[in-house]
């Protein structure tokens, strides 16, 4: 059976730091070096303060790498 282990730690972070950041952005600071400041990729965090202002709210948004599909099967 196959495992995969990741070998660098992006797309880990936890979800108070990017909610903070998020907070921050909106607030008035600037995405890259708020971004830069958090350890964030400014493109991510850009992303969700996008999705911040126009739902208003990201409490029930999927943080971080979720599980990854199954291509091949256990059978063969």
């Amino acid at each position: 059976m196959r495992n995969c282990k990741k070998k660098t730690d992006r797309g880990t972070f936890r979800r108070e730091i990017m909610m903070e950041a998020v907070e921050l952005v909106i607030g008035g600071a600037k995405v890259k070096p708020t971004a830069r400041d958090f350890g964030l990729s400014y493109n991510t965090l850009k992303r969700y303060v996008q999705n911040k202002q126009k739902d208003g709210y990201l409490e029930k948004a999927a943080f971080g790498y979720s599980s990854h599909r199954k291509i091949l099967t256990d059978e063969i």
